[in-house]
């Protein structure tokens, strides 16, 4: 799924990039106490501008629950990002 989110700049070498769309997949195993997932920011024509993963600590996880906004937020924040949740 592709989220809005407050725009972000991206430098890549000596360009910088305005996104504001970005996607989020984890790979949650059962009962682990880590996760790990990648992410993506994209740029105003839909071009992937960043690509990056990284993990989440089970304090994080133990707050999952059943809501499904609860971990793509954390994610996002992982990632430097926010979510515009509309």
């Amino acid at each position: 799924m592709i989220y809005n989110i407050q725009p972000i700049e991206i430098a890549i070498g000596t360009k910088t990039t305005m996104c504001s769309t970005a996607t989020f997949n984890q790979g949650y195993t059962a009962f682990s106490t880590e996760m790990g997932f990648s992410y993506a920011f994209y740029d105003a024509d839909g071009r992937t501008a960043y690509m990056g993963g990284g993990e989440l600590g089970s304090a994080v996880l133990a707050g999952w629950g059943t809501d499904d906004d609860y971990i793509v937020n954390a994610m996002a924040t992982e990632a430097g990002a926010v979510v515009i949740w509309s």
